[in-house]
């Protein structure tokens, strides 16, 4: 004897509990973990590792192309009474002008050591030179009374005064370069020394009138130098071919050593003359 079917009332609450049902554990789990793999999270920690150097390596680059560009970019504009902004331009000004004045500085002293050597060689000619000219003492005969009275020496030849007077002139004009080398070391170590002042903008300004002094007259100055001492040379040399040419012509016979040995100095001196020129 078959049951008896439920009612229609049954039959739909049946399905309903049954479509309501839970799933089964196995298929929530597998569709809990479709993105939760240890690989998935090693993958993940390794992207943020990369941004982060990615990130890092981009300051540094952005960092070198800055450097690299910062003296060809212009400067941030700056108030006018910045002490920043003139401490940077005094500091500037002053390298400037350092190297400058270190180039005369070194100018003048090889022209010092250079007239040291100069004036021990010109002295050795002239001093013989001189007492060839000074008369010797001559003591009169006989008592010497209030009445008596000495002969003047002999007038020497003109060509020994020529000499005397060139050997004079190269040491009167040695004797002026050393005077103005003295005068210029001191102007360039007052152009060296830091100016006085408050601020920065001052010290700036003094610091340009002294640069403006220094080009005014420590430069022309150098160069008074640089031609005196070959103007003082020039004469020395000429003295000296003057002597040696006296000398050679001085004898009954001809010198032909001697004669030889002045025209190869002509011949020197004219090719150093047009070295210099």
């Amino acid at each position: 004897m078959s049951s008896p079917s439920p009612s229609p009332a049954v039959q739909a609450t049946i399905n309903l509990d049954e479509s309501s049902a839970p799933a089964p554990e196995p298929e929530r789990a597998q569709a809990a973990d479709a993105f939760d793999t240890t690989l998935f999270r090693q993958l993940l920690n390794l992207l943020v590792e990369q941004s982060a150097t990615i990130k890092e390596h981009g300051k540094k680059l952005y960092t070198l192309v800055k450097n690299a560009l910062k003296d060809e970019q212009p400067h941030d504009e700056a108030h006018m009474e910045s002490e920043q902004l003139w401490g940077g331009l005094y500091e500037i000004a002053g390298a400037k002008i350092e190297e400058e004045a270190e180039e005369w500085k070194g100018l003048m002293d090889v022209s010092l050591v250079f007239i040291a050597i100069f004036l021990a060689v010109l002295t050795a000619f002239l001093v013989p030179v001189t007492q060839s000219l000074v008369p010797a003492p001559s003591s009169p005969s006989g008592d010497v009374t209030n009445n008596s009275t000495i002969s003047p020496s002999l007038l020497p030849p003109k060509s020994e005064h020529n000499v005397c007077a060139l050997y004079y002139l190269a040491l009167i004009t040695a004797m002026c370069n050393v005077v103005l080398c003295v005068v210029g070391r001191q102007w360039v170590g007052k152009l060296l020394s830091r100016p006085g002042g408050r601020t920065h903008c001052e010290r700036t300004m003094r610091h340009e009138k002294r640069k403006e002094l220094a080009h005014g007259w420590i430069k022309p100055l150098v160069a008074v130098l640089y031609w005196s001492l070959l103007l003082s040379i020039g004469v020395f040399i000429a003295g000296l071919l003057y002597q040696l040419r006296n000398l050679s012509t001085s004898f009954d016979e001809s010198a032909p050593i001697l004669e030889t040995t002045w025209s190869l100095g002509i011949l020197l001196a004219a090719h150093g003359r047009s070295l210099v020129y």
